[in-house]
């Protein structure tokens, strides 16, 4: 069963790296199913992309069936997709 991950990105205002290449790599994880997010439906996860370390986007705002998952910098992502996939192994 893939994980269901709500994709948002932060505003863009100084992104140091390319958020959307983040994006692919993560959403190329056999299980991860990556879709943008909707406050209509809730994912089982939802993924945040920062650009920066500012982390302006209030993670808070976002539901989900097991919780935010935070990225700010592409050094990141292979922790990410652990942590992604450890919640994927608390889905009942």
């Amino acid at each position: 069963m893939d994980i269901e991950v709500g994709l948002k990105y932060c505003g863009g205002c100084n992104p140091a790296y390319d958020r959307k290449e983040i994006a692919d790599i993560i959403g190329r994880q056999s299980g991860i199913k990556l879709k943008p997010y909707n406050e209509n439906e809730i994912s089982d996860v939802v993924l945040i992309i920062s650009g920066c370390s500012v982390d302006c986007v209030n993670a808070w705002e976002y539901k989900s069936r097991c919780g935010t998952v935070l990225i700010n910098s592409p050094e990141q992502v292979y922790e990410v997709i652990r942590q992604i996939r450890t919640l994927k192994n608390n889905i009942k």
